[in-house]
């Protein structure tokens, strides 16, 4: 075959360096399946609730998102939720640490979930503002999120997220604001 051209990449030690066989094998990520383009609204007879209950069942499948980077869902309870992911070299930027945005996603799943124990029948929500401070590197570790509803209003709420890893550290803490919609 033809052979590639050089690409250089940065190494934890930020030296360039020619991928390895090993690196580019870490970088293939599961396929998701193919995405349904839906409109707002086009879901309205979902019960988010039920939803995430028969997940954690194991009865109902994870959202691609979760099952593209390999999130697990852990527990489920009044106002709090606990996701986990094996982070690994498939998890890593250029820089051989877990990406920022794999830890937002997993973040903000844990939020999430917990804000939707809080739902009434014929609700949803929607995101507003999503903030994370990243506190240490993750390498390769089971890393652990815990969401929690802060405050529950009628038309917005505060929630909060702490990431540690398999030391209890914390390696990460986020916050979201979230508007809840109607099914009207």
């Amino acid at each position: 075959g033809q052979r590639q051209p050089f690409r250089a990449v940065m190494s934890p030690m930020f030296v360039f360096t020619a991928p390895t066989r090993r690196y580019r094998a870490a970088r293939r990520l599961p396929s998701a399946p193919p995405c349904e383009n839906r409109r707002i609204g086009e879901r309205a007879d979902i019960d988010v609730r039920a939803t995430i209950a028969a997940q954690l069942r194991g009865e109902a499948p994870p959202a691609p998102g979760e099952e593209l980077i390999g999130l697990r869902f852990v527990a489920w309870g009044d106002r709090e939720s606990t996701w986990e992911l094996e982070a690994g070299a498939c998890h890593h930027n250029p820089t051989g640490v877990v990406q920022g945005g794999i830890l937002c996603s997993l973040a903000d799943v844990a939020m999430a979930t917990a804000f939707a124990s809080t739902l009434e029948p014929g609700e949803t929500f929607t995101t507003l503002e999503l903030k994370i401070n990243y506190l240490r590197p993750v390498v390769e570790d089971t890393i652990r999120a815990v969401g929690r509803v802060v405050h529950r209003g009628r038309r917005t709420a505060m929630l909060e997220a702490a990431i540690v890893d398999s030391s209890d550290r914390e390696v990460a803490r986020a916050s979201s604001t979230v508007m809840v919609l109607s099914r009207a």
